[in-house]
């Protein structure tokens, strides 16, 4: 049991290093399959995915709308429809 807690304090200690400090060690080491970090087969899987941005709101939409301009506008708003595809434009009164 305390292998594996050393594991994922390791991991944990990378990834914080890695996204706070910007650490490139600490990113490879996050990049790397956890056999080539040395972890035992039987210790720890490693699943990995990427992250898809900030959610769709109308608030996030009207940000990334003033930062790329209004002309883009429905090219935005598709991107917000693939990554959540109930995000709707709702017309106010």
């Amino acid at each position: 049991m305390s292998e594996s807690y050393g594991w994922v304090a390791r991991y944990t200690l990378a990834f914080l290093d890695a996204k706070l400090k910007h650490d490139a060690t600490a990113a490879e080491f996050l990049g790397n399959p956890p056999e080539k970090n040395g972890v035992p087969a039987h210790i720890l899987a490693l699943d990995v995915k990427s992250a898809q941005g900030p959610p769709a709101t109308l608030e996030t939409f009207s940000a990334e709308l003033s930062e790329k301009g209004f002309a883009h506008a429905a090219e935005v708003y598709a991107a917000f429809r693939v990554r959540n595809p109930d995000f709707k434009l709702e017309e106010r009164l």
